[in-house]
């Protein structure tokens, strides 16, 4: 990028509200990060999907048949509905990853956007909780008499449900949106004005809504095409290649809404993130998805007895689909905060400067007041913040490295100055050589005593240390 650039942008961004990152390193390779963050995030998604377009598709069924009699209505919803809670725990299970992930790459977008959005979003975890013991309660009273009795009663535990997953992507988008546009956090006043901040909310949640859709049928047709569904034994005026074919009209349909729905997603992004690359990452996805919808009309028109072909082709064409939308989706955040990020590295660069020199500052200030070299108070301004006496805190206790190193206190001084990672545990230690090769000895020998490791000193080492304090 061209210093003309770099100039330009921050000229856009004079405005805009630029905190220092965190220094220090990240746990592992960034672009091990971002892969995990991009196919996590999809693995995630497609539980997610599974998880809400059974719960419409439920609903849909089950609503059908209280108001038309049909027992093969209710008999699939029933089916459906068996899927939903397995979906849902796969999800969150499939959370963590790209939580993690994207908290570590994209640490102060990702957290700037939390806190101004405020308590819709901390709201999603009661909301998720409430949904998802309305979905238990739904399945689990399925047969009862009382629930029987009061079909639409026990539909609408499912409606409330339906309706509250509906809100949870609003505000994940509303926050995923935000983040990748610093310009506009001074401007936000809440939850509402973030999600109205552009006009891109709206038509990725209809990606999304379709999405659920393509995968809720695609999956149905797999799950009622399984030998222990026995669809010849569980329903009347249906057969299997009837069920698959319905499915496969409902991925059919919503495929070619994507079509639609799509290019108003692109086309509703703010242009600061596009580029030639996503153009074209985008454009292999769609001639896949072309080539998936062509044997979808096939499958559809095919014969009872061979129904269901074409099916992992179709979908090995979607996954593909899929990735590049995921990748389009990473390129398309990288580009908009590239101003940002590069605004960020020069203030945490600052930051770390003037957060050495105040150090260096302190240290001076205690030296001058007749305070020499004195481990305990540099361990307290230095490492406190992450090491304690006998506890952990975000690194291990005292004892532990005491113990570790207690006829080695050289041993101290030599990792602060260039640690490793060790433990997985813990995050990556910053490097202390900005302290000296003096104070960290002060440090290391007060670690020792303080453990209860130092041995007895000699004259003649005794000396010497008050020497070095004298200095």
């Amino acid at each position: 990028m061209t210093t003309s650039l770099f100039n330009l942008l921050a000229l856009a961004q004079a405005q805009t509200p630029v905190p220092h990152d965190i220094p220090l390193p990240l746990p592992a390779d960034r672009g091990l990060l971002v892969g995990v963050l991009i196919v996590m995030f999809l693995v995630h998604l497609l539980f997610v999907n599974l998880m809400l377009g059974g719960t419409l598709l439920t609903a849909f069924f089950q609503g059908r048949s209280i108001f038309t009699g049909s027992k093969d209505d209710d008999r699939l919803a029933y089916e459906i509905a068996k899927t939903i809670t397995v979906s849902k725990s796969l999800a969150v299970v499939m959370a963590v990853a790209p939580l993690l992930a994207i908290n570590v790459i994209y640490t102060v977008y990702f957290y700037t956007a939390n806190a101004l959005t405020g308590y819709v979003w901390i709201s999603i975890v009661p909301a998720i909780i409430i949904a998802f013991l309305l979905l238990y309660l739904h399945k689990y009273t399925w047969h009862y008499d009382f629930m029987q009795r009061h079909r639409k009663l026990h539909l609408s535990i499912l409606l409330i449900a339906l309706a509250i997953l509906l809100f949870i992507p609003f505000v994940f988008l509303t926050n995923i949106n935000l983040m990748l546009f610093p310009d506009k956090w001074a401007q936000v006043k809440g939850f509402f004005s973030a999600m109205f901040i552009n006009s891109n909310v709206l038509p990725r949640f209809l990606h999304f809504f379709m999405a659920s859709l393509i995968n809720t049928g695609l999956f149905m047709v797999w799950y009622v095409g399984r030998p222990s569904m026995d669809v010849a034994n569980k329903f009347t005026q249906v057969t299997t290649a009837d069920l698959k074919r319905r499915f496969y009209r409902l991925a059919t349909v919503s495929t070619l809404f994507q079509f639609i729905v799509g290019p108003l997603v692109l086309f509703t992004l703010p242009s600061v993130g596009l580029s030639m690359g996503l153009y074209v990452t985008i454009g292999v996805g769609v001639l896949f998805a072309l080539l998936a919808l062509m044997l979808l009309s096939k499958e559809i028109n095919a014969e009872d007895a061979v129904i269901g072909s074409y099916f992992k082709p179709i979908i090995l064409l979607l996954s593909v689909t899929v990735l590049c939308m995921g990748t389009g989706r990473h390129m398309f955040r990288e580009k908009a905060l590239v101003g940002h990020s590069y605004d960020m590295r020069k203030k945490t660069a600052a930051y770390v400067v003037a957060r050495d020199a105040a150090y260096e500052l302190w240290l001076l200030e205690q030296e001058a007041g007749g305070g020499g070299l004195d481990g305990k108070s540099l361990f307290t301004a230095a490492c406190a913040t992450c090491h304690a006496l006998d506890k952990i805190l975000a690194a291990p206790a005292l004892i532990e490295v005491g113990e570790l190193y207690k006829d080695n206190p050289q041993g101290i001084v030599d990792w602060a100055k260039k640690p490793g990672r060790k433990r997985l545990e813990f995050a990556p230690m910053p490097t202390m050589a900005h302290i000296g090769e003096e104070r960290l000895t002060a440090i290391a020998r007060y670690i020792i005593e303080a453990t209860g490791h130092a041995k007895p000193q000699s004259p003649t080492q005794d000396v010497e240390t008050k020497v070095i304090n004298s200095q």
